[in-house]
């Protein structure tokens, strides 16, 4: 599996253009397509925009957002994904991606489509990133009590734990 963690950064100040650029080269697409997928960022519409200028920019032919927290539909994520060539991860609560993206079952239509289309990318930053590991570190609320830092468990796509 083609996978592309990337610490973080701002998209806006194309902090990460360079690596952006080679995930998408990486789906071997010549028009890819992103799905960029915001449960992190409570499904930010903003965000999606942002996300959207800046990968049509980078030569992306489309860019879909799978919202599950306001508009969920667990047949629109499959097909969102099967039409997808990299999916794009962003940034906020990793703990409130992982509850959602555990209750849609995502972890399996990843892989589903992995090995239908072995070119196919997962990207993301900070909580986009986390997410790709074992587990991560977090400051979740609901996993610190308010302070300190926790380890949490995630799809263990890469082994051992991310630390944006």
């Amino acid at each position: 599996m083609k996978i592309v963690a990337i610490g973080g950064g701002e998209l806006k100040d194309r902090e990460t253009e360079v690596i952006d650029r080679y995930s998408l080269e990486l789906t071997k697409s010549k028009s890819p397509v992103v799905l960029f997928i915001p449960t992190a960022s409570h499904d930010s519409e903003s965000y999606f925009e942002t996300v959207k200028t800046y990968f049509l920019g980078l030569g992306a032919a489309r860019v879909d957002a799978l919202y599950l927290l306001s508009k969920p539909n667990d047949s629109e994520d499959k097909k969102l994904i099967d039409g997808a060539d990299l999916v794009y991860v962003g940034g906020g609560s990793t703990y409130l991606l992982m509850q959602e993206w555990e209750k849609y079952s995502l972890r399996s239509k990843f892989e589903e489509r992995y090995k239908e289309n072995n070119n196919f990318v997962l990207s993301g930053l900070s909580a986009g990133s986390n997410c790709w590991f074992e587990y991560c570190t977090t400051d979740s609320p609901e996993l610190t009590g308010g302070s300190g830092i926790a380890r949490m468990k995630c799809f263990g796509f890469i082994k051992g734990i991310g630390s944006p």
